[in-house]
């Protein structure tokens, strides 16, 4: 009897995550997008010399000598926006998207970092830095790799188990009716509606006004 009502508990505490996660989930992959960009202000890499430290650099400071942090920085803050805008089936495809390319640029930055070290310090010979500096990652830099690494986890799960998936014929169809999309299209619509318009009325101006100046020759 006990086994049934601890069964019943656990069975109403899994709904209640689940209906948390349906309601709640894209907002969760939105907010891990705005933490990642934030972390980009913080400190990720320490360059020393001789235990003491010489420079820091940020994600935004690395982002200046790696064109691909450019773009991760351009994708996160598309995350964020589509956390909060879309539905949930574009949210967490797009999220993939997202992750997936940032976990390569994170991959690169990690692979590069003497060279990229180099740059910062504007030391250009390899030999040099080895023996005179130290570089390491600061804690943001691996928080942002961890992120990176479980957004495209938490994403793929969503998208697998919360929504009805996405179909190769259908992306192209779900992208067309997302909200971002629709309103591109309104608005570019109503700039067209607005053009014509214009071009319609000049014409009648101009009539009006060779009536007017025909009119005014008469009384004359």
């Amino acid at each position: 009897m006990k086994s049934d009502v601890d069964s019943e508990k656990m069975k109403e505490e899994g709904s209640e995550e689940k209906k948390f996660l349906k309601q709640h989930g894209r907002h969760i992959s939105s907010l891990t997008y705005l933490v990642m960009f934030i972390l980009f202000m913080f400190p990720w890499v320490v360059v020393s010399c001789s235990g003491e430290t010489v420079e820091t650099y940020s994600g935004f400071s690395l982002a200046k000598l790696n064109f691909g942090l450019v773009i991760a920085i351009i994708l996160i803050v598309l995350g964020v926006i589509i956390g909060i805008v879309e539905k949930e089936r574009v949210v967490y495809f797009t999220g993939i998207i997202i992750s997936g390319l940032n976990t390569l640029v994170m991959l690169s930055v990690t692979i590069g970092s003497h060279s990229l070290a180099n740059e910062a310090v504007g030391l250009s010979n390899s030999w040099v830095y080895e023996d005179a500096f130290t570089i390491r990652f600061a804690a943001s830099f691996y928080v942002v790799w961890v992120l990176t690494v479980g957004s495209l986890a938490y994403n793929w799960y969503m998208l697998t188990n919360y929504t009805e998936g996405v179909h190769k014929g259908e992306i192209l169809e779900m992208y067309r009716n997302s909200v971002i999309w629709q309103n591109i299209v309104a608005r570019a619509d109503k700039a067209t509606l607005k053009s014509t318009a214009e071009h319609e009325v000049k014409p009648k101006n101009k009539e009006r006004e060779g009536i007017d100046n025909e009119e005014e020759n008469q009384s004359n």
